[in-house]
């Protein structure tokens, strides 16, 4: 799946290579987040937190 995800303020773009789901690891808990984009071209994970509030 391709799309475009987000620019910079360089105007670059971004481009969406795939969306999965992640499953994030605490000391006591697991979390799954669907619908994650993967993003190669980004150096850092940036969730956003109404997905994540959506998403319980």
């Amino acid at each position: 799946m391709f799309g475009v995800e987000t620019k910079t303020s360089e105007n670059n773009f971004f481009f969406i290579r795939g969306i999965g789901v992640v499953d994030v690891m605490s000391r006591n808990d697991k979390f799954r987040i669907q619908s994650v984009f993967y993003t190669p071209e980004l150096d850092q994970n940036i969730p956003s937190l109404d997905q994540l509030l959506i998403q319980g």
